[in-house]
């Protein structure tokens, strides 16, 4: 029944929402995908609203360009599709949730994965294994190879990550009523294997930034920075100067953010005015 061609139910809910900051917070959103159709359906279009939804990146090659993506399209292909066979089906009001920030994509199942302890934000997740809750939809899937006879998919994702370092791993986190795989964004145009690279970025007031102030909006884009790392980074010294004046003038056209979250204050770009000049190549 969940894959025929006229379903329309509950069981087989999915959401897709996209969010301005970094959590849900008091931050906007938009809902872009709401369905209930059969499941092969909603897989399918879930992938298509998500990559419509991502960035993308040209990739120079020896002979023509390659468009990449900030995350891997086959990793977000394997969370919908283990989000629908390891759904815990007697949950029949609860959705299946995808959620893009603008650092990672969470897709949440209802129901703990089938023998598994409680896990949290576990990066290892190839060494998860769970017991298929649903063999029927598990074996369906298989048959039109969206899914493999033996396996989860997790290695595939696991595989996809394995060449950036450890801050972009995906992760799984596995609870009582949920499951979450979390993929953070590789930052497809290649630089996120090089986090000190000072990236070329845009913003609505370029025209009154000076080369320096765009050197610490490149600097802070892919994580955040402390004022001596910044100041390392442009030649300067700490100081008031470039802290209230430099800094401050960053901060005051909201470009620039400041989280005292740690002993030592840390500076990350609004990245709803801050943007990678999409013509950049790393290579």
């Amino acid at each position: 029944m969940l894959f025929k061609d006229n379903f329309h139910g509950s069981d087989t809910l999915i959401k897709i929402s996209k969010w301005k900051g970094i959590d849900k917070g008091a931050d906007s959103y938009v809902l872009l995908y709401e369905e209930n159709s059969n499941i092969i359906k909603n897989i399918d279009d879930a992938l298509e609203v998500i990559k419509n939804n991502i960035s993308s990146y040209e990739k120079k090659l020896e002979i023509g360009r390659e468009s990449l993506y900030d995350y891997p399209l086959r990793s977000i292909f394997e969370g919908l599709v283990n989000a629908y066979a390891h759904k815990n089906y007697f949950l029949s009001d609860r959705p299946i949730e995808i959620d893009i920030f603008i650092n990672r994509i969470e897709i949440t199942s209802p129901g703990r994965l089938v023998n598994s302890m409680n896990i949290y934000n576990e990066k290892n997740i190839s060494s998860i294994q769970p017991t298929r809750r649903n063999e029927i939809i598990s074996s369906l899937l298989n048959s039109i190879k969206y899914m493999e006879k033996e396996g989860s998919g997790f290695d595939k994702i696991s595989e996809d990550y394995k060449l950036y370092p450890e801050i972009y791993k995906p992760s799984i986190t596995s609870l009582d009523s949920y499951f979450k795989l979390i993929l953070p964004s590789i930052n497809s145009f290649g630089v996120a294997l090089n986090e000190d690279i000072i990236l070329p970025i845009t913003t609505p007031f370029d025209s009154s930034l000076s080369v320096r102030d765009k050197t610490i909006l490149g600097f802070c884009y892919q994580k955040p920075r402390t004022l001596e790392q910044i100041a390392s980074k442009i030649n300067m010294k700490v100081s008031s100067y470039l802290r209230k004046v430099i800094i401050g003038n960053l901060i005051s056209k909201d470009l620039l953010k400041e989280s005292n979250v740690s002993k030592a204050a840390l500076y990350f770009v609004n990245k709803n005015l801050v943007s990678i000049m999409q013509n950049f190549s790393s290579n």
